[in-house]
């Protein structure tokens, strides 16, 4: 029986980190954003709903801690087991999402802000999800930056510049990261019911 298996059955776990780590259903966050551990709304498991596409939040975390958040992911991939066992459809699986069964694998903890829907239901929107696309597009732009500096220090671009007063037409232009996600803000995200 390994560590993690003997916290579980300890009831003093549930007394005294669950209620210092996890934030109670109800309770309110005095922060904005929230660690979470969510999983994708699932037809097969929570029923029809126009929920379809986001995710639900299963736990939201006080302070993070990683063996706290491996014991909670195990146990909830062992009640989604449960559930798919109980329903009638027996196989795992998503209306939209392929991978489904290697995304419940690699469950880990996300920056998201959370909303508590009418009928008590929590839902999130992703935030790290938008930090790696940042991250990505910045890392082309610093790329491309310093290939343009390159070509800036080279004798040629130097006189160029010296005769005509400005760069070469293809170093002329630097990018920054003002606008760098002006390719993302013209995808507009509609849901309709099902």
């Amino acid at each position: 029986m390994s560590i993690i298996d003997n916290l579980i059955t300890e009831e003093s776990f549930y007394d005294e980190f669950y209620l210092s780590y996890i934030f109670e259903p109800d309770e309110i966050s005095n922060k904005k954003y929230d660690i979470v551990l969510c999983e994708p709304y699932n037809n097969f498991i929570h029923g029809n709903s126009l929920l379809n596409n986001h995710f639900l939040v299963d736990y939201r975390f006080k302070k993070y801690d990683f063996t706290i958040f491996k014991i909670l992911k195990n146990n909830l991939l062992r009640s989604i087991l449960d559930n798919y066992r109980n329903s009638t459809h027996k196989t795992i699986s998503h209306m939209s999402i392929r991978n489904y069964k290697v995304l419940l694998n690699k469950l880990k903890p996300e920056i998201a802000e959370c909303n508590i829907l009418a009928d008590g239901e929590c839902i999130c929107i992703l935030k790290t999800y938008w930090i790696r696309i940042i991250q990505r597009k910045w890392k082309s732009i610093f790329k491309k930056r310093n290939e343009i500096i390159k070509k800036m220090s080279c004798v040629n671009s130097i006189k160029y510049r010296e005769i005509n007063g400005r760069w070469p037409n293809y170093i002329e232009n630097i990018p920054y990261l003002k606008g760098m996600l002006n390719a993302y803000s013209r995808i507009r995200r509609v849901i309709t019911p099902a």
